[in-house]
Protein backbone atom coordinates (compact mmCIF):
# COMPACT_ATOMS: atom_id res chain seq x y z
CA UNK A 1 0.00 0.00 0.00
CA UNK A 2 1.28 3.38 -0.60
CA UNK A 3 0.69 5.82 2.04
CA UNK A 4 -1.49 8.80 1.29
CA UNK A 5 -1.57 12.50 2.68
CA UNK A 6 -4.99 14.02 2.83
CA UNK A 7 -5.13 18.15 2.68
CA UNK A 8 -8.47 19.76 3.52
CA UNK A 9 -10.91 16.40 4.39
CA UNK A 10 -14.64 17.40 4.09
CA UNK A 11 -17.54 14.80 2.44
CA UNK A 12 -15.58 14.04 -0.44
CA UNK A 13 -12.12 13.59 1.08
CA UNK A 14 -13.47 11.39 4.05
CA UNK A 15 -15.64 9.49 1.65
CA UNK A 16 -12.85 8.58 -0.66
CA UNK A 17 -10.37 7.79 2.47
CA UNK A 18 -12.06 5.73 4.42
CA UNK A 19 -13.07 3.72 1.15
CA UNK A 20 -9.58 3.08 0.57
CA UNK A 21 -9.02 2.14 4.51
CA UNK A 22 -11.53 0.09 4.37
CA UNK A 23 -10.23 -1.28 1.22
CA UNK A 24 -6.65 -1.68 1.93
CA UNK A 25 -6.10 0.65 -0.99
CA UNK A 26 -3.62 3.09 0.33
CA UNK A 27 -2.64 3.61 4.29
CA UNK A 28 -3.92 7.23 5.75
CA UNK A 29 -1.15 8.62 7.04
CA UNK A 30 -1.71 12.40 7.77
CA UNK A 31 -5.07 14.90 7.79
CA UNK A 32 -4.56 18.70 7.70
CA UNK A 33 -7.50 20.64 7.58
CA UNK A 34 -8.69 24.46 8.14
CA UNK A 35 -8.69 23.02 12.20
CA UNK A 36 -7.18 20.43 14.43
CA UNK A 37 -10.37 19.56 16.03
CA UNK A 38 -11.86 18.90 12.20
CA UNK A 39 -8.94 17.06 11.25
CA UNK A 40 -9.15 15.12 14.41
CA UNK A 41 -12.83 14.26 13.64
CA UNK A 42 -11.98 13.34 9.92
CA UNK A 43 -9.55 10.60 11.18
CA UNK A 44 -12.05 9.60 13.33
CA UNK A 45 -14.55 8.81 10.95
CA UNK A 46 -11.70 7.62 8.29
CA UNK A 47 -10.45 5.08 10.93
CA UNK A 48 -6.55 5.58 10.52
CA UNK A 49 -4.24 8.42 10.25
CA UNK A 50 -2.95 11.02 12.29
CA UNK A 51 -4.26 14.75 12.92
CA UNK A 52 -1.78 17.45 11.67
CA UNK A 53 -2.10 20.82 13.09
CA UNK A 54 0.69 22.77 10.18
CA UNK A 55 2.43 21.58 6.93
CA UNK A 56 5.35 21.28 8.32
CA UNK A 57 4.25 18.67 10.62
CA UNK A 58 3.65 16.42 7.47
CA UNK A 59 4.89 13.51 7.09
CA UNK A 60 6.42 11.88 3.74
CA UNK A 61 4.08 10.02 1.64
CA UNK A 62 3.70 8.81 -1.89
CA UNK A 63 0.71 10.18 -2.59
CA UNK A 64 -0.73 13.28 -1.63
CA UNK A 65 -4.78 14.26 -1.99
CA UNK A 66 -5.81 17.77 -1.98
CA UNK A 67 -9.60 18.09 -1.59
CA UNK A 68 -10.37 21.50 -0.62
CA UNK A 69 -12.84 24.20 -2.18
CA UNK A 70 -11.39 24.81 -5.84
CA UNK A 71 -10.37 28.40 -4.82
CA UNK A 72 -7.76 27.28 -2.12
CA UNK A 73 -5.90 24.52 -4.45
CA UNK A 74 -3.44 26.42 -5.91
CA UNK A 75 -2.49 27.92 -2.36
CA UNK A 76 -2.06 24.56 -0.63
CA UNK A 77 -0.39 23.44 -3.55
CA UNK A 78 2.30 26.79 -3.25
CA UNK A 79 2.01 25.89 0.61
CA UNK A 80 3.07 22.13 0.60
CA UNK A 81 6.40 23.33 -1.65
CA UNK A 82 7.42 26.02 0.74
CA UNK A 83 6.78 22.92 3.48
CA UNK A 84 8.81 21.42 1.42
CA UNK A 85 6.88 18.07 1.36
CA UNK A 86 6.60 17.65 -2.36
CA UNK A 87 9.58 15.70 -3.75
CA UNK A 88 10.37 13.77 -7.19
CA UNK A 89 8.12 11.34 -8.46
CA UNK A 90 5.43 11.85 -5.33
CA UNK A 91 1.74 12.24 -6.80
CA UNK A 92 -0.41 15.51 -5.88
CA UNK A 93 -3.49 15.07 -7.07
CA UNK A 94 -7.15 17.04 -6.64
CA UNK A 95 -10.59 16.29 -6.96
CA UNK A 96 -11.78 19.43 -8.34
CA UNK A 97 -14.64 19.12 -11.46
CA UNK A 98 -13.81 22.22 -12.53
CA UNK A 99 -9.48 22.81 -12.73
CA UNK A 100 -7.54 20.25 -14.21
CA UNK A 101 -3.92 19.46 -12.93
CA UNK A 102 -2.40 22.14 -14.44
CA UNK A 103 -3.14 23.90 -11.42
CA UNK A 104 -0.74 21.82 -9.45
CA UNK A 105 2.24 23.00 -11.86
CA UNK A 106 4.16 24.65 -8.75
CA UNK A 107 4.41 20.39 -7.84
CA UNK A 108 5.58 19.20 -11.32
CA UNK A 109 8.20 21.93 -11.61
CA UNK A 110 9.52 20.11 -8.51
CA UNK A 111 9.06 16.89 -9.96
CA UNK A 112 5.95 15.66 -8.18
CA UNK A 113 3.63 13.82 -11.10
CA UNK A 114 0.09 15.62 -11.28
CA UNK A 115 -3.24 14.38 -11.57
CA UNK A 116 -6.90 15.55 -10.89
CA UNK A 117 -9.53 13.11 -10.69
CA UNK A 118 -12.96 14.19 -10.61
CA UNK A 119 -15.59 12.01 -9.13
CA UNK A 120 -19.34 12.22 -10.65
CA UNK A 121 -21.43 12.22 -7.73
CA UNK A 122 -23.22 13.87 -5.03
CA UNK A 123 -21.22 14.50 -1.49
CA UNK A 124 -24.12 15.82 0.48
CA UNK A 125 -24.31 13.06 2.78
CA UNK A 126 -21.55 10.50 4.23
CA UNK A 127 -23.48 7.89 4.92
CA UNK A 128 -25.09 8.08 1.37
CA UNK A 129 -21.84 8.82 -0.27
CA UNK A 130 -20.06 5.90 1.29
CA UNK A 131 -23.07 3.16 -0.05
CA UNK A 132 -23.47 5.13 -3.37
CA UNK A 133 -20.04 5.59 -4.60
CA UNK A 134 -19.21 2.07 -5.84
CA UNK A 135 -20.33 2.01 -9.91
CA UNK A 136 -19.86 6.07 -10.01
CA UNK A 137 -18.29 7.46 -13.13
CA UNK A 138 -14.73 9.47 -12.23
CA UNK A 139 -13.26 11.63 -14.56
CA UNK A 140 -9.35 11.21 -14.75
CA UNK A 141 -6.56 14.19 -16.05
CA UNK A 142 -3.10 14.21 -16.08
CA UNK A 143 0.30 12.70 -15.83
CA UNK A 144 0.30 8.96 -17.27
CA UNK A 145 1.89 7.41 -14.14
CA UNK A 146 0.04 9.26 -11.46
CA UNK A 147 -3.33 8.28 -13.48
CA UNK A 148 -2.22 4.57 -14.03
CA UNK A 149 -1.94 4.88 -9.90
CA UNK A 150 -5.03 6.44 -9.73
CA UNK A 151 -6.98 4.67 -11.61
CA UNK A 152 -5.90 1.29 -9.70
CA UNK A 153 -7.40 3.03 -6.49
CA UNK A 154 -10.35 4.17 -7.64
CA UNK A 155 -11.87 1.15 -9.55
CA UNK A 156 -10.77 -1.09 -5.95
CA UNK A 157 -13.25 1.22 -4.72
CA UNK A 158 -15.80 0.68 -7.47
CA UNK A 159 -15.44 3.12 -9.05
CA UNK A 160 -15.77 3.58 -13.68
CA UNK A 161 -13.10 6.06 -14.49
CA UNK A 162 -12.63 7.43 -17.83
CA UNK A 163 -10.31 9.87 -19.17
CA UNK A 164 -10.12 13.52 -20.49
CA UNK A 165 -7.13 15.75 -21.88
CA UNK A 166 -6.92 19.09 -19.43
CA UNK A 167 -7.67 21.21 -22.05
CA UNK A 168 -11.03 20.08 -22.24
CA UNK A 169 -11.60 20.06 -18.49
CA UNK A 170 -13.98 23.59 -18.39
CA UNK A 171 -16.09 22.27 -20.89
CA UNK A 172 -16.34 18.57 -19.25
CA UNK A 173 -17.31 19.86 -15.86
CA UNK A 174 -20.14 22.63 -17.51
CA UNK A 175 -21.40 19.19 -19.33
CA UNK A 176 -21.64 17.65 -15.98
CA UNK A 177 -23.29 21.35 -14.68
CA UNK A 178 -26.34 21.26 -17.11
CA UNK A 179 -26.84 17.36 -16.23
CA UNK A 180 -27.19 17.76 -12.61
CA UNK A 181 -27.26 21.04 -10.84
CA UNK A 182 -29.46 22.78 -14.06
CA UNK A 183 -31.89 19.19 -13.51
CA UNK A 184 -32.36 20.53 -10.11
CA UNK A 185 -33.57 23.67 -11.61
CA UNK A 186 -35.82 23.08 -13.97
CA UNK A 187 -37.55 20.49 -12.02
CA UNK A 188 -38.12 23.50 -9.31
CA UNK A 189 -39.23 25.47 -12.43
CA UNK A 190 -41.77 23.16 -13.47
CA UNK A 191 -42.99 22.61 -9.72
CA UNK A 192 -43.54 26.26 -9.29
CA UNK A 193 -45.06 26.79 -12.71
CA UNK A 194 -47.51 23.96 -11.62
CA UNK A 195 -48.46 25.61 -8.35
CA UNK A 196 -48.93 29.04 -10.40
CA UNK A 197 -51.62 26.74 -12.69
CA UNK A 198 -53.35 25.16 -9.31
CA UNK A 199 -52.00 22.28 -8.33
CA UNK A 200 -50.76 21.47 -5.27
CA UNK A 201 -47.38 21.66 -3.96
CA UNK A 202 -47.11 17.97 -2.91
CA UNK A 203 -48.87 16.42 -6.33
CA UNK A 204 -46.91 18.73 -8.36
CA UNK A 205 -43.66 17.54 -6.70
CA UNK A 206 -44.96 14.15 -7.76
CA UNK A 207 -45.76 15.05 -11.36
CA UNK A 208 -42.70 16.53 -11.69
CA UNK A 209 -40.27 13.26 -10.27
CA UNK A 210 -42.31 11.24 -12.43
CA UNK A 211 -41.89 13.01 -15.94
CA UNK A 212 -38.16 13.29 -15.10
CA UNK A 213 -37.95 9.79 -14.31
CA UNK A 214 -39.61 8.65 -17.38
CA UNK A 215 -37.57 10.86 -19.87
CA UNK A 216 -34.53 9.50 -18.35
CA UNK A 217 -35.66 6.14 -18.76
CA UNK A 218 -36.46 6.67 -21.95
CA UNK A 219 -33.63 8.54 -22.80
CA UNK A 220 -31.51 5.43 -21.79
CA UNK A 221 -33.51 2.97 -23.18
CA UNK A 222 -34.32 4.17 -26.03
CA UNK A 223 -31.92 6.73 -27.01
CA UNK A 224 -32.16 10.91 -26.68
CA UNK A 225 -33.46 10.93 -30.58
CA UNK A 226 -36.76 8.66 -29.63
CA UNK A 227 -37.40 9.79 -26.31
CA UNK A 228 -38.02 13.51 -27.21
CA UNK A 229 -41.72 14.16 -27.47
CA UNK A 230 -44.41 17.07 -26.93
CA UNK A 231 -45.38 19.83 -29.22
CA UNK A 232 -41.62 20.98 -30.73
CA UNK A 233 -41.36 17.26 -31.75
CA UNK A 234 -45.21 17.64 -33.50
CA UNK A 235 -44.10 20.91 -35.11
CA UNK A 236 -46.69 22.82 -33.28
CA UNK A 237 -44.58 25.55 -33.06
CA UNK A 238 -47.99 27.92 -32.44
CA UNK A 239 -48.58 25.94 -28.98
CA UNK A 240 -44.69 26.24 -28.04
CA UNK A 241 -45.24 29.84 -28.95
CA UNK A 242 -48.19 30.04 -26.53
CA UNK A 243 -46.26 28.09 -24.08
CA UNK A 244 -43.25 30.84 -23.74
CA UNK A 245 -46.07 33.66 -23.58
CA UNK A 246 -47.29 32.10 -20.60
CA UNK A 247 -44.39 31.45 -19.22
CA UNK A 248 -43.04 34.80 -19.48
CA UNK A 249 -45.90 36.38 -17.90
CA UNK A 250 -45.87 33.97 -14.75
CA UNK A 251 -41.49 34.53 -14.64
CA UNK A 252 -39.50 36.47 -17.53
CA UNK A 253 -36.70 34.39 -16.89
CA UNK A 254 -38.49 30.98 -17.18
CA UNK A 255 -40.22 32.27 -20.57
CA UNK A 256 -36.92 33.19 -22.00
CA UNK A 257 -35.48 29.35 -20.25
CA UNK A 258 -38.29 27.86 -22.35
CA UNK A 259 -37.06 29.99 -25.48
CA UNK A 260 -33.39 29.11 -25.22
CA UNK A 261 -34.49 24.90 -24.86
CA UNK A 262 -37.02 25.30 -27.82
CA UNK A 263 -33.91 27.23 -30.12
CA UNK A 264 -31.82 24.28 -28.73
CA UNK A 265 -33.47 21.49 -28.84
CA UNK A 266 -34.43 22.21 -32.71
CA UNK A 267 -30.56 22.42 -33.10
CA UNK A 268 -29.51 19.42 -31.89
CA UNK A 269 -32.00 17.39 -33.05
CA UNK A 270 -32.40 18.69 -36.78
CA UNK A 271 -36.09 19.82 -35.72
CA UNK A 272 -38.01 22.18 -38.69
CA UNK A 273 -37.73 25.51 -37.55
CA UNK A 274 -40.56 27.81 -36.21
CA UNK A 275 -42.82 29.54 -39.34
CA UNK A 276 -42.98 32.29 -37.17
CA UNK A 277 -40.32 35.33 -37.00
CA UNK A 278 -39.90 35.59 -33.41
CA UNK A 279 -36.34 37.48 -32.43
CA UNK A 280 -33.78 35.82 -30.48
CA UNK A 281 -33.35 35.97 -26.84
Amino acid sequence: MKTLNIIGCGRVGRTLARLWHEANVFEIQDVLTRSFSSSHQAVEFIGQGNAIHAYDALGDAEVTLIATTDEAISLVAKKLVEAGKVRKEMIVFHTSGALSSRILKISEDKGAFVASVHPLMSFADLKLSMASFPGSYCCMEGNAFACAVLEGAFQKIGGQVFTISHEHKTLYHAASVLASNYVVTLMEAACQAYQRSGVDHCLAEKIVSSLVNNAVKNVTTLGASAALTGPLKRGEHSIVETHEQALRQWNEKAGCFYKAATQLTTELFGLPHSQFNVPPV
